[in-house]
């Protein structure tokens, strides 16, 4: 099983889409399950895959979250708190075999909440509705916009850190693939994510993780010469501020 996540960033045109999607097909990394960060509801209906859902809360723009597959089924949780901005419970069905699991889709947010980004997660993993789902088999996955660089930071806002939310998850035998896969420390992570542009910085804040039982293989993030820089403004393949994230099980 292959999933890919990617924020789009700012909206998911037709002709971006299908770029993204002939970028995969030719690296033979064509997703079984595709999560989306930044795209409005009427772009993803256009997008041509079987089964597909978006949420958005229109609480400060039109963008949310979107989810397709051609072979997997998915609906969403019952537990779905719309507090935590955004963060998906799905339940989802393999076609072929009838196996199921639960996928967290993710794309944290800093205003019309509690608490900003990784706070999102943080607040999340402790509500009894989600920390029930979490003792299934489990994926997390997207856009968390956090990091253990920006601990320090958190703790002068009173705001939960990285560090503390992976411990949560590390509890429940849950871990990011990136980490486990490829053995980097967090907060010394030698692929980047996002490029920022107004700070002209690299980060790692797009992740994966997984319960063990979801038998976990690989991980494919994008190396440096995958940026494009045009105008003074770096970009993955000139499509996004972020790169994509691909994770593949044996599930």
């Amino acid at each position: 099983m292959r999933i890919v996540s990617w924020n789009f960033r700012n909206g998911l045109e037709l002709k971006k889409s299908e770029k993204f999607l002939e970028i995969l097909k030719e690296n033979g990394k064509f997703p079984d399950i595709l999560t989306v960060q930044e795209c409005k509801k009427e772009e993803c209906e256009k997008i041509n895959f079987i089964y597909k859902d978006w949420f958005g809360d229109s609480k400060d723009s039109y963008l949310g979250v979107g989810i397709f597959s051609n072979k997997y089924k998915f609906e969403r949780a019952l537990e779905h708190n719309i507090n935590f901005r955004y963060i998906i419970p799905y339940h989802v069905t393999d076609l072929d075999n009838d196996k199921r699991f639960v996928l967290f889709l993710i794309w944290t947010k800093n205003v019309c909440c509690d608490y900003p980004y990784i706070g999102q997660v943080y607040s999340a993993v402790n509500y009894p509705g989600y920390k029930k789902l979490l003792n299934d088999h489990v994926i997390l996955i997207g856009d968390f916009n956090a990091n253990k660089i920006w601990d320090n930071d958190n703790n002068k806002i009173n705001n939960p850190t990285f560090s503390e939310v992976v411990n949560i998850l590390k509890e429940k035998g849950i871990h990011s693939l990136y980490h486990k896969i490829l053995s980097n420390e967090y907060g010394a992570e030698k692929h980047k994510t996002h490029y920022n542009s107004s700070q002209k910085k690299y980060y790692h804040i797009d992740y994966c993780f997984s319960s063990d039982d979801m038998n976990p293989n690989s991980i494919f993030l994008a190396s440096e010469q995958d940026w494009d820089d045009g105008k003074n403004t770096k970009s993955w393949k000139s499509l996004s501020d972020h790169s994509p994230l691909i994770v593949e099980f044996d599930f």
